[in-house]
């Protein structure tokens, strides 16, 4: 069907319809065709440019509702359904005006004025739906409930907070003679809103907060040794690392929650591995070499330390969850493996179909893609799981749709993740979407990211509960 690039985009438009609507991915054989319309326009245009069309039509069309409007569209999908930016606006438009359409929907931040042409921005595949029918788009998505109160009394994440609060301010005393000003003030800052967030009762937002502190620390800790110890003081990190990367988490199916948490834990050993991959290949560098790549080297051994001490963290959260007795009933394993199995695997081909394989994100994609198939083949759905949510947020962040715009973060999120309490409430979703919310006031960029994993595990509880 006309190139990998317009076959991968047309993956990614169905993959945000399905999350958006709330409908099973799995539960559709979707199929895209395009009709020459002459002078072999079809050729030229198809790629991701118009995959933002065709999502809006499929969402469409999952929720039944009828397309009676007819507006020209263009922008490339995100896969939490959000509308990205594209080129070309301008001569599009001068098309579509040629063409007779009088409405073009475009790219947030893309509107230019043409003559005769009503150019309208939509941040999303939401926004465009209302566009293109008289149906009330908004009921038919349906309505977000509010968190049920006994998921707000849990707080395994207090100990996370504590543990890892307490490392950083040591590691925080030790360090803060040779720490660069910029630094100080930063983990200052992120200890600080640690404490707020503490205060509040968002202990998962508190823990994250230390955790990038602690991030930071570790790195300007470890910059300091390797000047000391070279190569040295990689080999033996590395060696105090590996158990981590695979653990056997206890408990993981003895409800819904467990089994979320376990799936994190090995989203979290995928990650590390990726990690100390990357330090054994500064082995083969000599100390010149080495010292010219320390920045790049004592930043991976510091997030590859604090990596370390969340898998710890979450391999226990997983026990604790495992005997919550209001924790929801693990349900339909199987079929929610398979739904974020499918949504990976259709997020990794959009992903690769415009990044190269060869660089540093593809090969990230492609090796979680080989383990998440052996672990399938194997039956392990909790690392399915775990390794499809890294599939995902990271083909997301490759096709460029973590930026300034935070319309995931805030029209999205909040839909999906409030749609699954009505049900079947995601223990990892309401964690990540509390911190979103509290990263919206001071990091934009890391809530957009971050509201990924709560869209992705919204949208399997609500499989599970259908």
């Amino acid at each position: 069907m006309l190139g990998a690039d317009f076959q991968g985009s047309m993956g990614g438009a169905a993959v945000a319809a399905s999350i958006v609507s709330g409908v099973p991915f799995t539960s559709f054989d979707f199929m895209y065709y395009l009709g020459d319309i002459g002078n072999n326009v079809t050729l030229r245009a198809a790629g991701p440019s118009g995959s933002a069309l065709a999502s809006t039509l499929t969402l469409l069309g999952i929720l039944g509702l009828k397309c009676n409007k007819h507006p020209a569209m263009t922008g490339m999908i995100g896969l939490g359904g959000e509308v990205l930016p594209v080129g070309g606006v301008k001569i599009k438009g001068e098309a579509v005006k040629a063409y007779g359409i009088s409405t073009f929907l475009v790219p947030l931040g893309e509107a230019v004025p043409i003559n005769g042409l009503q150019i309208h921005t939509v941040p999303s595949i939401i926004d465009a739906a209302k566009y293109f029918t008289n149906q009330n788009v908004t009921e038919a998505l349906g309505k977000p409930c509010a968190p049920p109160p006994y998921l707000k009394k849990v707080d395994v994440f207090k100990y996370h907070y504590e543990k890892l609060y307490n490392l950083a301010e040591k590691l925080f005393n030790e360090t803060k003679a040779y720490l660069p000003e910029k630094l100080l003030k930063r983990v200052q800052r992120e200890l600080f809103f640690a404490k707020v967030a503490a205060s509040e009762g968002n202990y998962y937002s508190a823990a994250s907060y230390a955790f990038t502190a602690l991030i930071q620390l570790y790195s300007q800790y470890f910059k300091r040794l390797v000047q000391q110890n070279g190569t040295k003081a990689i080999v033996n990190l590395v060696k105090e690392l590996e158990p981590y990367t695979s653990l056997k988490p206890q408990g993981c199916g003895a409800n819904y929650w467990s089994a979320e948490a376990c799936a994190a834990v090995y989203n979290r050993e995928f990650r590390l591995s990726e990690m100390l991959k990357n330090l054994k290949d500064f082995l083969e560098m000599n100390e010149t070499a080495l010292m010219k790549h320390l920045n790049t080297v004592s930043r991976i051994m510091g997030q590859a330390k604090a990596r370390a001490i969340s898998i710890g963290l979450w391999s226990e959260a997983v026990k604790q969850l495992a005997n919550i007795p209001l924790a929801p009933k693990l349900r339909n394993l199987d079929k929610v493996a398979k739904e974020a199995y499918a949504i990976a695997l259709t997020s990794a081909k959009y992903a690769l179909s415009l990044v190269p394989i060869h660089g540093s994100v593809g090969s990230q994609i492609s090796d979680a893609v080989d383990e998440m198939t052996n672990a399938m083949f194997n039956g392990n759905y909790f690392k399915v799981i775990g390794l499809s949510s890294y599939i995902f947020e990271t083909s997301a962040d490759a096709l460029g749709s973590i930026q300034n715009s935070t319309t995931v973060a805030t029209e999205i999120m909040p839909l999906v993740v409030g749609r699954s309490y009505c049900k079947l409430p995601s223990f990892i979703a309401y964690s990540y979407s509390s911190y979103v919310n509290s990263l919206l006031k001071t990091d934009k960029l890391a809530a957009e990211f971050l509201a990924y994993t709560a869209l992705f595990y919204a949208h399997l509880a609500e499989v599970a509960s259908k």
